[in-house]
């Protein structure tokens, strides 16, 4: 057996052990935490799932790099998610360091992987597309040239890799401060009230973010072979990504107007972040293993970009005119609080359709580029 294979085994058994001993304990949390369920028996079913999937990924691996990277990835991933369920509410030195130092190793496996799946990603060959795309115009070419000169200067530089390692030391240590929730270490403090917390978590953003263009570039690279082989990863690394970038932007609005909707919006992203894209990019792994190219995920992509966009979009419109009206004409005229909610939702409903609209647009043109020629109507 491969020393891969018994590296890949060791974090599996590990994963189930730790998850096995926290269901075992799952009785010491009280009923009334909040989130229970999420924090406790759906992060070990992912850990399970994580486990089983990163021994079959691990067992094909052999020699080839992209599947060797992906079962630590997803092995790590399972070790994280088990050792993130404190059913005692104590979880101790020993678990905080161990989960950190695991966390930090996620990541890394994650950079690595794209760095050479679906097609290896040399500097040289990053600045080659950089040349090849300059002066292009549109969205595409420009996010592209972008995401290869970020990701071949972190391949090129060793100070690059420096940054990277420091921020998720600093990233992890945002998850396993001293006021992270009682009994779950993957989840920080509200940012909102804290600013060097909110650094530390925009700097998360920031690194889930640079898996997206790992991720981009690398299928930038690659043929259309290697792309089928990758559809279902870049999207659900990209939709993480996205979803970070909303969360963290939310948390910035609710710090800026103290709005009560985009405190209940910025709540519900926080909260559903885990449990959403931990499903997603576990399930993304199956599926590329399993069914490879068995469905046509562009027209469900467009679409959902399309909803996406247009609610962060009205709800950066519905944060500024709640706030404005709040400032102005509530306190001015004497009106009742609320009133600025209500002129808020009628902006929204003027706004939808020139906003949907134009994303729709864009999202065409997005579609064709990509496909080099007419994109899925959406």
């Amino acid at each position: 057996m491969s020393r891969h294979r018994i590296l890949v085994s060791l974090l599996v058994v590990a994963t189930v052990i730790v998850a096995a001993l926290a269901a075992q304990d799952l009785h010491l949390m009280p009923a009334d935490v909040d989130r229970r369920f999420n924090i406790g028996p759906l992060f070990l079913v992912y850990a399970i799932y994580a486990a089983g999937i990163a021994q079959f990924i691990g067992w094909q691996a052999k020699d080839h790099p992209a599947r060797q990277h992906a079962s630590m990835l997803v092995a790590y991933f399972g070790l994280v998610l088990a050792l993130s369920v404190v059913p005692s509410g104590d979880s101790g030195i020993g678990r905080r360091v161990l989960f950190g130092i695991a966390y930090i190793a996620l990541f890394l496996h994650s950079y690595s992987f794209w760095a050479v799946f679906p097609h290896r990603q040399a500097p040289s060959e990053l600045r080659d597309l950089r040349q090849r795309l300059a002066g292009r115009p549109g969205p595409v070419p420009k996010a592209t040239r972008a995401s290869a000169a970020v990701v071949a200067v972190i391949l090129d530089r060793w100070w690059a890799k420096a940054l990277v390692l420091l921020g998720l030391a600093g990233f992890a240590w945002f998850m396993v401060g001293p006021d992270t929730h009682e009994y779950m270490l993957f989840d920080g403090a509200s940012p909102a009230a804290d600013p060097f917390r909110f650094f530390l978590a925009v700097v998360g953003t920031m690194l889930i973010f640079l898996t997206g263009l790992f991720a981009w570039s690398g299928y930038q690279l690659s043929g259309p072979e290697e792309r089928t082989k990758a559809l279902w990863l870049v999207l659900s690394h990209i939709f993480a990504a996205g979803w970070a970038l909303s969360a963290t932007s939310l948390t910035l609005l609710y710090s800026m107007t103290d709005s009560r909707v985009i405190g209940i919006l910025e709540g519900a992203f926080h909260t559903g972040y885990m449990p959403v894209v931990t499903f997603v990019i576990l399930t993304s792994f199956a599926l590329a293993t399993f069914y490879i190219g068995a469905l046509d995920l562009r027209p469900i992509i467009s679409r959902t970009t399309l909803y996406g966009g247009v609610f962060l979009a009205l709800t950066f419109v519905f944060a500024l005119v709640e706030e404005a009206a709040e400032a102005f004409i509530t306190n001015r005229l004497g009106l009742p609080d609320g009133v600025g909610a209500w002129l808020g939702a009628g902006v929204i409903a003027l706004a939808l359709g020139p906003v949907r609209g134009k994303l729709d647009s864009t999202i065409k043109k997005v579609g064709a580029a990509l496909e080099g020629g007419e994109a899925e109507p959406t």
